[in-house]
């Protein structure tokens, strides 16, 4: 199959440049109600999230899902218009905040492609090495079982069959896997036969936990753990302590954050700066004007009312 060598940007730009070909009012889909054109594809397109455009761009499907969607919105929306629904006051208000709101979007924007990022790499290592759990890799072990289920069985019937398990896989020279592979009761038996592999630790049951996390002998019989699956008994094979991952590792994803949380305080600053201005007035008695007084008393049930019989049960 035929790969591309070219770098995805420059993909990206030749799927933008071919793009722009099309004239901005050549028809997509013309009906008697509405007509969509290639600008309006282009209006929708950018909508979408900038780092999914090109995806979209590359699938028919997709190109062909969102004009079709834009041509009934666009018409059933024209037949409204032909009612006079768009005369009411209520609704041409909620028309002119849609207009607000991606008004609003473009300016935060604005701001944020303006923003002067400066050099993050410094904070990047204060997160680093001021939470160093947060980087740790999570403890790993590996175990192999042998599970006595409560099928069929009682607890006590469960517990005794555990510990004779227990008692045959300590007899020196016995193959812990081959007695595994032939009494276990695991549902996954037939996919591992008894050989967990490596687990990390902290998604094992609790009282799992409380023995394959402390104890150090490789090679190690438990006695019979239970669970609410059964009866376990387990054979220690390894572990793997949690470990630092390298800064240069996770170097990428704290700059990331660091100029996301750059870009949040340009956005916040820009709307307090609106919210705090001078200029503004806020009406409070008009703002509390529109609550509708209600009695609290509406709501609550008193005690004292008597509460419906429930019904006989038959004999």
């Amino acid at each position: 199959m035929f790969k591309s060598s070219l770098p995805v940007f420059l993909v990206a730009a030749a799927l933008s440049a071919a793009a722009a070909d099309v004239p901005p009012d050549t028809p997509l889909i013309v009906g008697p109600d509405a007509t969509v054109q290639a600008a309006d594809y282009e209006a929708a397109l950018a909508k979408v999230p900038e780092r999914y455009r090109t995806e979209m761009r590359m699938s028919q499907e997709k190109i062909s899902t969102m004009v079709d969607g834009l041509f009934i919105g666009k018409s059933i929306a024209n037949k409204a218009r032909k009612l006079g629904l768009d005369k009411d006051p209520i609704v041409q208000r909620r028309l002119q905040q849609a207009q607000d709101q991606i008004l609003a979007d473009l300016y935060l924007q604005k701001l944020e492609r303006e923003a002067k990022i400066p050099n993050l790499e410094g904070r990047a290592r204060e997160v680093y090495n001021g939470n160093p759990k947060r980087f740790t890799t999570i403890e790993h072990v590996y175990v192999q079982q042998i599970l006595i289920s409560y099928q069929e069985r009682t607890q006590e019937m469960a517990l005794a069959r555990a510990k004779e398990v227990e008692a045959q896989v300590r007899q020196p020279g016995t193959d812990f896997m081959m007695v595994a592979r032939a009494t276990t009761e695991d549902p996954d038996r037939r996919r591992n036969g008894g050989d967990l592999g490596w687990y990390a630790l902290s998604s094992l049951d609790p009282m799992i936990i409380a023995w394959a996390g402390t104890v150090k002998e490789k090679g190690a019989i438990s006695p019979p753990i239970q669970t609410n699956k059964g009866y376990h008994v387990l054979k220690f094979i390894d572990r793997k302590p949690g470990q630092l991952r390298p800064f240069e590792e996770v170097k990428k994803g704290l700059l990331e954050e660091e100029r996301a949380q750059v870009i949040k305080t340009v956005r916040d600053e820009a709307i307090e700066a609106v919210r705090n201005d001078p200029a503004v007035v806020i009406h409070a008695a008009n703002v509390e004007a529109l609550r509708i007084p209600v009695d609290p008393a509406m709501f609550t049930t008193p005690a004292d009312l008597p509460r419906p019989a429930k019904p006989a049960l038959p004999k």
